[in-house]
């Protein structure tokens, strides 16, 4: 069923976009819908379209940075982040996308400075990578306060969105990034481990409801 809802919503982006070649909206949701179904050379392609209608857009080189990071192209991607970036230096999605790259690319130093900048533009809510990741890469290179306290940040952040479910992938990482601290930094040891918030129990249906 979804697959055949989401092929109709490319079918008519695709016909928005032949009506009207000059507007860019269209491109960029047919684009993530290409990604979504991993066709990424077609979503590629299409950011690329909308660069050659507007070469000064930030949004595209930065999603094109997100698009060779989905097909592991770490360099590539990198180079449009960095594009991205020199359009928009503050770009809080592209610096966000750039650690993320450098951090793949076990740059840590780098990947630190970008999730530094990530959260220095990225106003109340910055990008949640711009926190566990900089802690993992704290973890990394064996700067263990750092390393604590701000994966100790990403899980409250994290829980304070909701997002305490076990298949979350972050909240795991972040979990266990803060767990290897306590098992390889001096005087961590026996430190309390942060514990998940539970669900919110689904209240009962009132009797004749």
């Amino acid at each position: 069923m979804w697959v055949g809802l989401r092929e109709d919503a490319i079918d008519q982006l695709e016909q928005a976009v032949a009506l009207n070649r000059n507007n860019t909206g269209p491109y960029f949701e047919l684009a993530n819908m290409y990604r979504a179904q991993n066709e990424l050379e077609l979503a590629v392609a299409t950011y690329e379209q909308i660069l050659a209608l507007q070469p000064e857009n930030a949004r595209a080189y930065q999603r094109l940075c997100e698009t060779y990071f989905q097909a592991s192209e770490n360099t590539r991607a990198q180079v449009y982040c960095e594009e991205a970036l020199a359009i928009q230096p503050d770009y809080a999605l592209a610096w966000a996308s750039l650690g993320q790259t450098q951090y793949s690319r076990r740059n840590y130093e780098g990947a630190i400075q970008s999730f530094e900048n990530c959260v220095r533009f990225g106003g109340d809510n910055p990008d949640i990578r711009c926190f566990y990741l900089r802690g993992l890469a704290h973890y990394y290179l064996g700067e263990c306060e750092d390393a604590w306290n701000i994966l100790n940040e990403a899980v409250t952040r994290i829980q304070l969105a909701g997002g305490s479910s076990e298949n979350n992938p972050v909240l795991n990482a972040s979990l266990e990034g803060i767990r290897l601290v306590t098992v390889s930094c001096t005087g961590y040891s026996g430190r309390p481990l942060p514990t998940r918030i539970p669900p919110t129990p689904i209240p009962p249906t009132p009797i004749g409801g």
